[in-house]
């Protein structure tokens, strides 16, 4: 099995399973309604580790897309929807690479479109 496949796998699943969750939450109820986490110092600790996390991610991003549009696109969608965005991005990396790319390619080549 390719890196290619590898990681196109990875990303759909990903994608999948964040959305199955966000979706299944979101009919339990509304994440407006979670006042009672404030008081939770791991939800902070979670929280601060989530958006670090995503920083890393967006600077990835800014470095893999030339054009600005993109760069700000995956920054809000980063930001917004998570590890949701995450997936898509993963994808659209993954779509780029040829079937013999490595994984430097995958991290480290810039997008030209």
């Amino acid at each position: 099995m390719t890196l290619k496949t590898k990681l196109y796998i990875y990303g759909t699943l990903h994608t999948l399973v964040m959305t199955f969750f966000v979706v299944m939450a979101s009919l339990e109820r509304s994440v407006l309604d979670n006042g009672h986490l404030m008081a939770d110092v791991w939800f902070w600790g979670t929280l601060a580790d989530t958006y670090l996390a995503f920083l890393l991610l967006a600077l990835w991003a800014l470095y893999k897309e030339r054009r600005v549009a993109w760069q700000v696109f995956w920054v809000l969608a980063f930001a917004f929807l998570g590890n949701i965005a995450i997936g898509i991005f993963i994808l659209r990396a993954t779509s780029k690479l040829s079937q013999t790319s490595g994984l430097r390619t995958f991290l480290g080549d810039r997008f030209d479109d």
